[in-house]
């Protein structure tokens, strides 16, 4: 729906009909849809204080200008007249030219543009794209090598990615401007009907990916969804009697967090894993890792959190923000020690537990005795912080080899748990801990983008961390804190 005032009938599904306007302003990057009359959208009459609308509609839907509006927030009622109301919503996402039947908006595929997209997957090759083709010489003799492609990547029994390139040629002015854009789609293809928030919750794993390779937040656009002809109204549209899926374009912008997405090019060395280091099939696998990591995503979160929080804002981080973030990379790698080792380390303790316990409870004759002694004594041998992280430096020792020559961390699991029990426990005195929470810091963040590297299954681990710019400037500030006096 183009940017404008969009005036039309607007309603809940099965309700009344109200007039109003939907505003869409590009400029502003806002959606608000105004209505007006005696009653709330929900036919409440307005009755200031005495009745209050919903503060949240997951549908609104739309005639004279057909639209279904997703995630509708209350904003506020303002008198305009004598028994005339208007009752303004902020709406987050616009579906032109069609009514769904269910407010969970069931769709089969959804398109969207990611930020440096291009420049992450295509590696070298991203800069002959905008041509579309490249010179190629075969025996001497130049040949025309088309460079424009759909990779495509099955993450699961449900979900295929494709990556999508398309050139679109257009007069920007009249007689005085010719512009050639190169972009890169990422299509969300199911094989069974799911949710609209099943595909943006796709989108935004996807998304994840991204931000940790890039060491930075980072923001996409949706552009068109699709759906099953049966799951939408006809509303008099008869091309809705065919059997293919419609294709409906999407309004939104707070996906795009108030930036423009970028689509420049990145040096490989600043990006974790792209395809400059990585081939073609190492990227699809690195994908469907991701995607498939569901244990880990608790680790991944963590460590985006502690990277991404307040990145790319004028607000500066409080000696209190900067401790939780630490905290939260602490976490991580105990979690990611939970999942890779603690079961093998613990297993043989474990049993012997379990043999002892069991010919204790087969000498109680008494039910409610060996109920309760059963339900009391429980295996609690695990390994202390101190020893978790000292196995996840052993472990990763050699990964980090190049990026740590002639950097010790033997001293982080004995720093690092100090540090956490003080944070965790109120023990610490002062907000600002010094130097050397920061070193810990640096080396926790190493140490878990290492973790992150081994769950998705990276080769070449040691010349890849080494690589890593933001590694890099993590292992400078800790042979600093050494060097220093």
């Amino acid at each position: 729906m183009l940017s404008g005032e969009h005036s039309g009938e607007w309603y809940l599904p099965g309700g009344k009909k109200f007039p109003g306007q939907l505003i869409i302003n590009n400029k502003k990057e806002t959606i608000i849809l105004e209505i007006f009359g005696a009653e709330f959208i929900e036919g409440v009459t307005i009755d200031p204080p005495n009745t209050y609308p919903h503060h949240f509609h997951s549908v609104i839907l739309g005639d004279n200008i057909t639209a279904t509006l997703y995630n509708c927030h209350w904003l506020g009622c303002s008198e305009i007249g004598k028994n005339l109301y208007r009752i303004t919503y902020r709406i987050e996402y616009v579906f032109t030219g069609v009514h769904f039947k269910n407010p969970e908006l069931t769709v089969r595929y959804g398109s969207f543009i990611f930020s440096h997209l291009a420049t992450w997957f295509d590696g070298d090759e991203f800069h002959d794209k905008l041509k579309g083709k490249q010179g190629l010489y075969i025996n001497g003799e130049h040949v025309a090598q088309d460079m424009l492609k759909t990779d495509e990547i099955k993450i699961n029994d449900e979900l295929t990615i494709y990556f999508q390139d398309k050139v679109r040629e257009s007069i920007d002015k009249t007689d005085t401007s010719y512009k050639v854009l190169y972009e890169k789609f990422t299509h969300f293809q199911y094989s069974v009907d799911k949710p609209f928030a099943a595909l943006l919750k796709d989108a935004v794993t996807f998304l994840k990916l991204l931000s940790f390779c890039f060491g930075k937040p980072m923001n996409f656009f949706i552009v068109y969804v699709g759906a099953d002809r049966y799951m939408l109204s006809s509303n008099g549209n008869d091309y809705l009697n065919d059997k293919a899926p419609v294709q409906v374009h999407v309004n939104n912008y707070t996906l795009k967090k108030g930036k423009k997405i970028e689509i420049h090019s990145y040096h490989s060395r600043h990006m974790a894993l792209s395809g400059e280091t990585c081939s073609r099939e190492e990227m699809k696998q690195i994908i469907i890792n991701w995607f498939a990591n569901e244990k880990f995503y608790n680790i991944y979160e963590y460590y985006l959190d502690s990277n991404n929080w307040m990145q790319g804002t004028k607000a500066r981080l409080s000696n209190i923000m900067f401790n939780n973030r630490f905290l939260n990379l602490i976490q991580g790698l105990e979690d990611y020690f939970r999942e890779n080792f603690e079961t093998a380390l613990t297993q043989a303790d474990r049993q012997e537990f379990e043999r002892k316990k069991s010919n204790v409870l087969k000498s109680i004759t008494d039910p409610a005795v060996k109920k309760w002694l059963n339900n009391t004594f429980k295996f609690t041998g695990y390994p202390t912080l101190e020893e978790k992280l000292t196995k996840i430096v052993t472990e990763t020792s050699e990964d980090l080899s190049k990026l740590f020559e002639g950097i010790s961390i033997d001293w982080f699991a004995k720093s690092a748990t100090q540090f956490r029990h003080k944070l965790s426990h109120g023990m610490a005195k002062e907000i600002n801990l010094g130097r050397e929470l920061h070193r810990d810091y640096h080396t926790a963040q190493v140490l878990l983008g290492v973790c992150i590297l081994r769950s998705l299954g990276v080769a070449k681990l040691k010349e890849r961390v080494a690589y890593y710019s933001r590694f890099e400037d993590a292992a400078n500030e800790i042979y600093l804190f050494q060097k220093k006096p």
